[in-house]
């Protein structure tokens, strides 16, 4: 990637409770401030499987990919407040339809 030396490394001990073994703050590049940038990091790219769940029934029920992302948006206060990206969101219905697809058989 980008060759950071940022790193936080969390464990958990034998009782079961979490714990910062490893922090080092330091970044080499200007942190990002806005939702909007954010989504287009590689690590804000992966949608939870509510969400996909959620996608999979809009689809299901032939609701189109601009209306799915408004809906989702609206979850979210705005379509600005989603994580991933709008290809992102594309890509998931694209592997939503090869499984309906793969099912019909």
């Amino acid at each position: 990637m980008c060759g950071c030396p940022a790193r936080l490394l969390v464990l958990c001990n034998k009782n079961r409770e979490y714990y910062i073994s490893i922090f080092v703050p330091d970044h080499n590049h200007d942190l990002v401030e806005s939702c909007g940038e954010k989504r287009h990091l590689h690590s804000h790219q992966s949608i939870d499987q509510a969400t996909k769940d959620m996608v999979r029934y809009l689809r299901e029920n032939n609701v189109s990919l601009s209306k799915v992302r408004c809906i989702l948006g609206s979850m979210n206060g705005s379509v600005d407040n989603l994580t991933f990206s709008k290809k992102r969101l594309k890509t998931v219905c694209s592997d939503i339809a090869s499984e309906l697809i793969s099912d019909d058989m």
